[in-house]
């Protein structure tokens, strides 16, 4: 696992005489990209249950519904954050790492409070619901549903709302189509299958809409079986 948190903490600009003063410490996990550090522990338990009568499947899941998951702060590293720039030729930074356990009394207020915030991050509980209704004997449509519950680290989507179809005019060439409502934006699908006794490929694209703009995906798996 891996942590970056970084925020202001009073920088500003000055106009007379020109200056820029940057003051944005940063926690982070580790120094390097090398290895797999671990600065955070826990057991996570999921629950889930599913049901189907006929054409109609449902499924339903509680991720996260027990997470004891906690990062060891003390483990982590600290940068300052601070730099100084003048139109006098003034240069000063310091975003030098050191430990957390080494933080020299001038900035351990500072480190504290970004201590204190990853100390109280926790995974919250994720709702799922899902369901297929297999419509015409080549036609089959879903629907699903995922709601976390509270305000937590996540790793996807707060909400998810979605619905898609494949087609199966040829019984061995899938189409596929979906498309969902997700927090800040949207998320648009196609694919495509082939499907030859235990060979199976598929391939598919994705246009993914956010607050933070707009992404397109591709993918292509192989698999072997049934």
């Amino acid at each position: 696992n891996a942590l970056l948190l970084g925020e202001d903490a009073g920088s500003q600009l000055d106009a007379n005489p020109l200056a820029l003063d940057v003051q944005f410490p940063i926690i982070q996990s580790d120094t390097s990209l090398n290895g797999m550090p671990q600065r955070g522990h826990g057991l996570g338990i999921d629950v889930g249950a599913a049901w189907q009568s006929g054409p109609l499947a449902i499924g339903a899941s509680i991720q996260n519904l027990v997470n004891t998951f906690k990062w060891n702060v003390n483990e982590m590293y600290f940068r300052p954050g601070g730099a100084l720039f003048t139109t006098s030729g003034t240069r000063q930074t310091n975003f030098d790492a050191m430990a957390m356990t080494a933080v020299p009394d001038s900035l351990r207020a500072r480190a504290s409070a970004l201590g204190a915030e990853i100390d109280a991050m926790r995974f919250k509980p994720m709702l799922n619901v899902g369901a297929s209704f297999q419509v015409l004997p080549f036609l089959t449509t879903t629907a699903d549903v995922r709601q976390e519950l509270g305000d937590g680290m996540r790793l996807g989507e707060r909400t998810h709302v979605g619905a898609g179809a494949e087609l199966r005019l040829i019984p061995f060439l899938p189409l596929r189509a979906g498309l969902a409502a997700i927090t800040g934006g949207y998320v648009a699908s196609a694919g495509a299958g082939l499907e030859v006794a235990f060979f199976h490929l598929n391939a598919g694209i994705a246009a993914r809409k956010t607050e933070y703009g707009q992404y397109p995906s591709a993918a292509i798996t192989i698999s072997l079986g049934q």
